[in-house]
């Protein structure tokens, strides 16, 4: 994962005074990563049969994704799966209850050709938030991280090359999996990206 830092500057004022409004003026510095996906790949990005013209906000079927179950207490081994359909239990908790919770994020091809991540370690630390509030087991960030790219790229044909304005949007999506009768934690539970 690389870092880009970026400094962002607001007019300055003297310390002492303030703007109009009552506020004071700072300077930020803001520090973004950025994750690349794989450089052995960049040849293959935006070589999927699409007219790379009309994209929509629409779901478009990749190859594959990413899937790790939790189950016992610990997660399992990320799996790749070409099936577009996930079995579910019909007692699953995420039916009943709604026991989920998903991210959203846009791999870009870069002018260089690299297909990036923006943020990615970002999106980790909100669905960690999310799984809390819904009493569900945490998705380590190094998981995450890791299940995101191999997802982009074991699909990276799918991100439109540079200069299309698009890019291949990315699902991190956890539900709760077990089968549990009444309002309660699952005793499994499913991440797929």
């Amino acid at each position: 994962m690389g870092f880009v830092g970026l400094n962002v500057l607001t007019t300055r004022r003297d310390p002492g005074r303030t703007s109009g409004h009552g506020s004071r003026c700072i300077k930020i510095r803001i520090v973004c990563s950025v994750s690349k996906v794989d450089n052995a790949l960049v040849s293959k990005a935006g070589k999927a049969d699409l007219n790379w013209d009309e994209l929509g906000f629409a779901y478009v079927k990749t190859k594959c994704f990413v899937k790790c179950v939790y189950k016992d207490g610990q997660w399992g081994e990320m799996t790749i799966d070409t099936d577009p359909y996930v079995k579910v239990h019909i007692g699953a908790t995420a039916l009943h209850y709604g026991q989920s919770c998903f991210e959203g994020m846009k791999a870009f091809t870069g002018k260089d050709g690299q297909v990036r991540l923006f943020r990615v370690d970002e999106n980790a630390k909100r669905l960690q938030t999310s799984t809390e509030r819904m009493v569900m087991p945490e998705v380590p960030t190094n998981m995450f991280v890791e299940a995101c790219k191999l997802a982009v790229r074991e699909n990276i044909e799918y991100a439109p090359p540079y200069g299309f304005g698009g890019s291949l949007y990315v699902r991190p999506l956890m539900f709760g999996s077990g089968a549990r009768v009444g309002l309660q934690p699952a005793d499994e539970y499913t991440f797929v990206v």
